[in-house]
């Protein structure tokens, strides 16, 4: 039995594997249709406010002054949560499909294309996410090496870029500079053209004191000399290309105002503020979910959850294996000697197999622990076509086991409530001790009774919730402008949970 259970998860561990190359080397670009209607397109110009009609004309002058010849303009338009940036980001983009499209070919010639960083960010705007749209290959360190595409992927998105007037990204905070320089050379290689962003027209929107990016300097920080020179060999030191930015702001609040003294309370930055009697809301608000600031915090939110429902947990290990690392040029003499230092590492002289691998690994964990009818959050786009994307919140409705291993998990997500949709193991590669390379197979799924901050990014929580961060300070605004996202029916005095 155990030589079959080994041999099952080597072929698993193959087959996922293959998989995984194939899915990046023919990754589809699930370009979204943007069907226009005028009269509805007309009527949502009109009601928007003055501050918002203004960067609207901005924009839309730009695109006509590059059309007739003139440069490139780029803008960014600022605003905290609830002063209508994605209302404005739909009136841009039906209205440059509207103006410059063709409805014949606006799934292949698109005038306008939209991402954000994120798979939730991207559907809320009807777009893609940024590394989907423009082929760029999610970071395995904090100086991954900046790749051109391939001939196959560099043609495809010349002919999707051929009619582009616009590109429009969201929820800037989450890109950072190095991540802005990629998108820079990447548009210049598309559209063959040697003018920064490959001379299209680039609009910006977010809130610069919301979240930063992952492990790496802000979008307006110029590029440091290290990651100038290992992820774009040299090029670009002391670039900024944040510059070329117009700035813009909107400052009226369109979601509270109907409510002043809500609205109020949302602009304070400086209290502390969570929870009060998180497990009391869900008989009346299942969907209700709680933020933290530190992922340590939020597991053993999650942890506690669980356990005060007394349900029966189930704890899936991971698939994890050593992969042989295939040397591509013949060793010469002396790097075979056993003692040659070249073999020599400053680390702890166990076997490989002995050193302790890591908990999480890709995002995903070596040890899952969920529950019938839990909470659950996907952590990998599986279908952006139909939604599955990272992010996505649901309830988990079924373990699956075969021959004493869990092989699906049967999920109900919010957005897709109609179809239950089948969760099964993914792949991801990454370093472990001594240089070694391994393969871990897990769900991609997790606990989302609470979440991160940076998870809850491009979430819209409709039902009444409350947030449960336990400290905000003075000194760290954008988490505090989280609170802005967060809707609720009634306000009440929210005291800190402990």
């Amino acid at each position: 039995n155990e030589q079959r259970n080994a041999t099952r998860k080597a072929m698993e561990i193959k087959a996922a594997l293959k998989n995984l190359g194939s899915d990046i080397e023919n990754e589809e670009l699930q370009v979204c249709n943007r069907v226009v209607d005028a009269d509805a397109m007309q009527q949502s110009i009109e009601e928007m406010n003055e501050q918002q009609q203004m960067f609207f004309d901005l924009v839309v002058r730009a695109v006509a002054d590059r059309e007739a010849g003139g440069s490139p303009k780029h803008y960014y338009c600022s605003g905290t949560a609830g002063t209508g940036k994605t209302y404005v980001i739909d009136c841009l983009a039906d209205y440059i499909e509207f103006t410059y499209g063709n409805v014949n070919d606006q799934m292949s010639l698109p005038s306008v294309l939209l991402a954000a960083p994120t798979g939730l960010a991207a559907i809320s705007i009807k777009g893609q996410t940024i590394h989907s749209l423009f082929g760029i290959k999610v970071q395995t360190s904090s100086y991954s090496p900046y790749e051109p595409l391939s001939d196959e992927q560099r043609d495809r998105r010349r002919t999707l870029f051929q009619n582009v007037k616009l590109i429009i990204i969201d929820e800037i905070s989450m890109v950072g500079a190095i991540m802005l320089q990629k998108i820079n050379l990447r548009l210049k290689e598309i559209m063959g053209s040697s003018e920064d962003f490959g001379g299209v027209c680039v609009a910006t929107f977010g809130d610069l004191l919301q979240l930063p990016p992952v492990k790496s300097p802000p979008v307006f920080a110029g590029l440091t000399r290290p990651a100038a020179r290992k992820i774009f060999s040299g090029c670009g030191v002391g670039t900024n290309l944040w510059h070329q930015f117009r700035f813009y702001e909107l400052t009226i609040n369109m979601r509270q105002k109907e409510d002043p003294a809500y609205a109020d309370i949302l602009e304070l930055t400086t209290m502390e503020v969570a929870c009060n009697h998180y497990l009391s809301l869900r008989t009346a608000y299942p969907k209700t979910m709680a933020l933290f600031s530190k992922t340590a915090e939020v597991q053993e939110f999650n942890q506690r959850v669980v356990d005060s429902l007394g349900t029966l947990t189930i704890s899936i290990a991971s698939i994890d294996k050593e992969l042989k690392i295939v040397r591509r040029r013949k060793q010469r003499p002396w790097q075979n000697r056993e003692n040659s230092i070249l073999n020599v590492r400053a680390s702890s002289s166990a076997p490989p197999t002995a050193l302790s691998l890591p908990t999480i690994a890709g995002g995903l964990t070596s040890n899952l622990v969920l529950t019938k009818n839990a909470r659950v959050m996907l952590k990998r786009n599986i279908d952006q076509s139909k939604g599955l994307v990272n992010g996505l919140t649901g309830v988990l409705e079924e373990v699956i086991v075969e021959a004493g291993s869990v092989t699906k998990l049967s999920v109900r997500f919010d957005r897709i409530p109609n179809e239950v949709i089948s969760i099964t193991r993914v792949p991801v590669v990454y370093s472990g001790p001594r240089g070694s390379r391994h393969c871990r197979l897990q769900f991609p799924i997790e606990l989302a009774y609470a979440v991160s901050i940076h998870k809850s990014q491009g979430l819209t929580l409709d039902s009444k919730h409350i947030c449960t961060i336990t400290t905000i300070r003075s000194s760290k605004p954008r988490e505090a402008t989280v609170f802005n996202t967060i809707s609720q029916h009634d306000f009440n005095t929210i005291s800190k949970w402990s």
